[in-house]
């Protein structure tokens, strides 16, 4: 008789890291949070600020998007889809201040979402993704890898690029500093 375990499915994570120049946007994000232009996402009680209602990083950051959109790309072909191009759906930028966090979500109507880190002082917070198998706890003689494993973290640098499938579960843990935790997140389509 032959047993085997069988991968039925996976999740796929994309990571790059790269440096750009952010003095103009923590001076403009930093202008709009001291005049009260940044604001909770309606229906959010996660504390973070946004930009949603001050600007469009699309359109103030053209460059960086175009930059991230090629990570997209690179991502989406390395996945298998079929991509004639990918199209930045919405950005904004998160600023989250001491005690902050953000609950578990997806991002709906959409193909791959993701965030750029700008500021990411220690103990400002991990992002977590969430798997919805072994719904009905059982205890467990390992946690920890890619069968068992409810939760996976990981810890944001600056200039850190993560992409994933919008449809995963993910949330970001409390910033327990005094200082901004400050990232770009957006939405993308493939066409």
């Amino acid at each position: 008789m032959r047993v085997e375990i069988e991968d039925l499915f996976k999740v796929s994570l994309y990571r790059a890291h790269f440096d750009i120049d952010t003095t103009p946007m923590l001076n403009i994000l930093g202008d709009l949070h001291k005049e009260g232009k940044l604001k909770s996402q309606e229906g959010w009680k996660s504390g973070i600020l946004t930009s949603h209602s001050a600007f469009n990083p699309n359109l103030q950051y053209p460059e960086l998007i175009k930059r991230i959109a090629s990570h997209v790309y690179d991502y989406a072909t390395q996945m298998g889809y079929k991509v004639n191009q990918v199209a930045c759906k919405e950005s904004w930028f998160n600023y989250g201040l001491k005690h902050s966090y953000q609950e578990y979500h997806i991002h709906a109507h959409c193909h791959i979402t993701g965030v750029y880190y700008i500021e990411t002082p220690k103990d400002s917070g991990d992002i977590v993704f969430r798997t919805n198998k072994n719904m009905y706890p059982i205890e467990l003689e390992v946690d920890n890898n890619i069968y068992t494993a409810r939760t996976r973290s990981i810890t944001p640098q600056k200039g850190n690029l993560i992409l994933f499938p919008a449809d995963v579960e993910h949330m970001v843990e409390m910033n327990k500093t005094d200082n901004p935790r400050i990232s770009l997140s957006f939405n993308f389509i493939i066409e």
